[in-house]
Parts: C-alpha cells; sequence; structure tokens
C-alpha cells in the first residue's frame, strides 16, 4: 500500500473515532449552523437515491427504474441575511418529518406506519417502536380552547386550556426549547406565547405583532436558538422571518426573487447537520 494510501486511512479510522466520541459530537453540535430542513416532491426521481425503507429492508415493494412518479425526498434552505440558498439531496423514503433534535431527523415511512431515526450526514438509520417525551397538538384546526398532549413513555393524555380560543392559522412551536402558542387574535394582530410551566407561570405573552397582512402568516419553525421565528405566507407561498430581538420582520429572498411554490414548502422543522448519533446521545445523557 501506497504512503499517501495508509494516510488517508488512518485519517478516515481518526475521524471515525472521533465522530463517535461524545465529546467531538457535542463540541460539533455547538458549532453547527441551522438549517431549514423540508420534504421536496420531484419528478422523474433523482439518480442513486437513497431509501431510508430500503436501508432497513422495511418497504414492501420495490420500485423500478422506469417508475416516474413523484418522490418527496429531504431538502434543506440555509437562510443568511434575509437571502435563502437550497440545498438538494437524495435522500427518499419519508412520508412525514415529525421532529428534529441534535442532526438527528424522527419521520414516518413512506410505506410503513412505524417511527424512524435517521442521521442524513451519516447515513445511519434506526426504526423505533416508542419514542421518549410528549406530543402535543391542537385537536382542531378550525378553532379550540385547549392544547392535547400524550406522553409516549406512558401513554397518557393531558389537556392544558390555551391563553386564547385558536384560529386557523395558529400553530404550536418550539421556541428555546419550550413550548409555544402563535397566535392571531385579530385580523391585524399576532401574539406569541410561552409555556413555562417548570417555573409555575405557565403561559406567559411575550410578542405581540401587528400589520396588515398578518392573517396570512403560518408559523412553521424557529431558528438560531428561539431567536428567528419563520412564517410562510399562506396568500404566495413566500418565507419570511421574525427577529424577536430586534422586533424586525423581513422576507427570506433566493438571489434577489422569492422562491416558495404552491405547496411545497409547507411543513419545515429547524435542523443542525452533525455527527451525532442516538449511541452518542445516549452517552451525553
Amino acid at each position: 500500500m501506497r504512503p499517501q494510501e495508509v494516510q488517508k486511512r488512518a485519517s478516515a479510522n481518526q475521524m471515525k473515532k472521533q465522530g463517535e466520541s461524545s465529546n467531538f459530537v457535542e463540541a460539533h453540535i455547538l458549532q453547527a449552523e441551522p438549517v431549514v430542513m423540508f420534504l421536496k416532491s420531484v419528478s422523474p426521481p433523482r439518480p442513486k437515491t437513497f431509501s431510508i425503507e430500503h436501508k432497513l429492508s422495511l418497504s414492501k415493494f420495490s420500485r423500478r427504474e422506469t417508475d416516474i412518479s413523484p418522490v418527496d425526498y429531504l431538502s434543506y434552505v440555509e437562510v443568511q441575511n434575509g437571502e435563502g440558498k437550497e440545498i438538494e439531496s437524495n435522500i427518499s423514503g419519508f412520508q412525514k418529518i415529525l421532529a428534529t433534535c441534535n442532526g438527528l431527523v424522527l419521520a414516518t415511512g413512506a410505506d410503513t406506519s412505524g417511527l424512524l431515526v435517521i442521521n442524513p450526514v451519516t447515513r445511519k438509520v434506526l426504526a423505533l417502536p416508542r419514542a421518549n417525551g410528549s406530543l402535543h397538538w391542537l385537536p382542531s384546526s378550525g378553532g379550540c380552547s385547549c392544547i392535547a398532549s400524550m406522553g409516549i413513555d406512558d401513554e397518557k393524555f393531558h389537556t392544558r386550556i390555551l391563553p386564547n380560543r385558536s384560529r386557523r392559522n395558529d400553530r404550536l412551536v418550539e421556541i428555546g426549547g419550550l413550548l409555544s402558542f402563535v397566535t392571531h387574535v385579530v385580523e391585524d394582530t399576532l401574539e406569541i406565547w410561552i409555556l413555562k410551566e417548570s417555573e409555575g407561570e405557565g403561559w406567559v405573552k411575550r410578542h405581540t405583532i401587528t400589520g396588515c397582512e398578518i392573517r396570512n402568516l403560518l408559523p412553521t419553525c424557529t431558528m438560531k436558538r428561539g431567536r428567528e421565528l419563520f412564517f410562510i405566507i399562506e396568500e404566495n407561498h413566500k418565507l419570511c422571518v421574525y427577529d424577536m430581538e430586534t422586533l424586525e420582520m423581513r422576507a427570506v429572498k433566493f438571489d434577489g426573487v422569492a422562491l416558495w411554490r404552491r405547496h411545497t414548502y409547507i411543513s419545515c422543522l429547524p435542523h443542525v447537520n452533525t455527527l451525532a448519533s442516538w449511541e452518542s446521545l445516549v452517552a451525553r445523557w
């Protein structure tokens, strides 16, 4: 073996050992820049598609090479100074993205009803029969006075009264690690409430946003540790962001032109690309 090959192999082994180190993973997570993750429908399928369900041998059907029906791929948007750049991938097999955490993605598979966890960087995939934590949702999209929660570990249901009755475009989002309620109290006013349950305060109103187009804003996710709240404008499906420190709302542009297309980017989540695995995160906990 030539010296150059030996050096390359040694470097690769060293990177692998570092990637498996919980300290290295934690440092990488802290330095990683967040992106907006979403599923994008593409037809015909991209070459050399990486299917998560084929990886786990969960798919009931094999896809023919001549099949040109649309396939949902994992995609990202980097946002810097109001400018967005789309990053494509060849990872497919998702039905819906449910959550992201430290570079790991929780999703449902396209051909099965089970839960899947994947790191898009390392391509490691794990099928999950259960997950820890709680799920929170608004019981009715047309309006409700409480949220519903289910503990995944104990499978018990709970309800909590909302500060205001929800409207059609209201959503629950995570802001700085806390459950939050973004609600359109009137047509030109939007309020952001934070649930500070551990401190015994309950719902606390943190922000009020006013403007003539507020009623068309659909909350999607937060980035930069809860500083920026992203919205999709319902009538034209463009993306805008509200800075909760400067209290400014601005549009996100792609080369000066908004690039959002109808029904393509409705479900967005914040994500950081890291080397994390479920083993390394368990070591941290």
